[in-house]
């Protein structure tokens, strides 16, 4: 596959309420559209778009690396990428940022998908699925979203930011909430000590406590705190940690950041060991977030939830028909975006 034009527009769009993320309030999102196309006009987008206070690069960052590839003829000479895997050759020295990565391989995959008039789940596999469970995120007592009309029977909630006793207090009440069947995920950031961890799940017992998410401050500390409770641990923070090795048999879950963490090509191998593997946003637009239900769509986990609630933070978004979490569901369209699909009024283009 050889790339003809390569293309890059900035968008900056609303966020509906603020976003706290680390020690910083956004009250809209900025990021970078990619947009390809190979030698017999196949066009493929990719959404760049780092998140303040999470990725470690910049939007500005991002684009002078685009434009560095660009100058260096890295994207006309980009050869074929296979099911999920990663860049090869000389790509892998080239340290790309994560976030960029994600755009590039996401554009990639499209242009397959169009080659082959598939969409990108199907073309990575013969056993996806067309409707993605999504799991509620709810980060504070803010929140106040009737939980028990939802239709969402997975639910993530953000602890370790109250006190415990408030937090636990705010926890129950939640739970007494939810509708018959829900599962609960809990994500403290890595925020507890063992003694608070052990405190915590000692209260949680008796509730549908799916997995607990990066509890303690310490991962040396994780796989005692998982031979001590009946609660599966998951690694997000701490998953880089482990990914070059065979994953331990003590963790739960994978939460996986591909925007962050990039394992597209592991994601089959996850797939076949068995291990639950949550695919997350990062507050992208819609086509972010339509990729990575692709992912989710190739991998079939037909009951596992994924992180996509970000959508419901946006106010606006780049794409005319962007997806919609409907009952806690997700459904994935039959064929795969194009350029057309964008809202291009919400574009500024960036000369490379």
């Amino acid at each position: 596959m050889t790339i003809d034009k390569i293309r890059l527009y900035r968008y900056q769009i609303a966020l509906n309420r603020p976003l706290r993320i680390s020690s910083r309030t956004l009250t809209d999102r900025t990021g970078l559209v990619l947009v390809l196309e190979d030698h017999r006009g196949f066009t493929g987008m990719g959404e760049i778009a780092p998140l303040p206070g999470l990725h470690a690069e910049s939007l500005h960052d991002c684009v002078n690396q685009i434009k560095s590839l660009n100058d260096n003829h890295f994207f006309s000479r980009l050869y074929d990428v296979g099911l999920l895997d990663g860049w090869t050759g000389e790509s892998a020295s080239l340290n790309i940022f994560p976030g960029l990565e994600f755009g590039m391989q996401s554009a990639m995959l499209q242009i397959k998908a169009g080659q082959n008039n598939k969409t990108v789940r199907s073309l990575l596999s013969d056993n996806s699925c067309d409707q993605i469970p999504v799991n509620a995120l709810i980060t504070g007592e803010e929140d106040n979203r009737d939980w028990s009309e939802s239709g969402y029977r997975t639910f993530k909630i953000k602890t370790g930011r109250l006190d415990k006793k408030d937090e636990l207090r705010w926890i129950l009440d939640i739970a007494r909430q939810l509708p018959a069947g829900a599962r609960l995920r809990f994500d403290a950031n890595c925020r507890w000590d063992m003694e608070t961890a052990l405190e915590f799940c000692h209260a949680l017992e008796g509730l549908p406590v799916e997995y607990l998410e990066e509890p303690l401050m310490d991962h040396r500390q994780l796989q005692s705190l998982a031979e001590k409770v009946n609660i599966p641990v998951a690694l997000d923070e701490h998953l880089p940690l482990y990914i070059k090795e065979d994953i331990p048999d003590w963790i739960g879950g994978l939460v996986i950041k591909p925007t962050i963490i990039p394992v597209m090509s592991r994601l089959r191998s996850f797939r076949k060991r068995g291990i639950p593997i949550v695919l997350s946003d990062t507050f992208q637009t819609g086509l972010g977030i339509s990729m990575l239900a692709e992912l989710a769509g190739a991998l079939g986990q037909v009951d596992l939830a994924m992180g996509f609630d970000t959508l419901n933070w946006l106010a606006e978004d780049i794409l005319l028909n962007p997806p919609v979490i409907e009952n806690g569901q997700l459904a994935l369209p039959d064929k795969a975006l194009n350029f057309n699909d964008l809202d291009q009024a919400l574009l500024k283009e960036i000369k490379l």
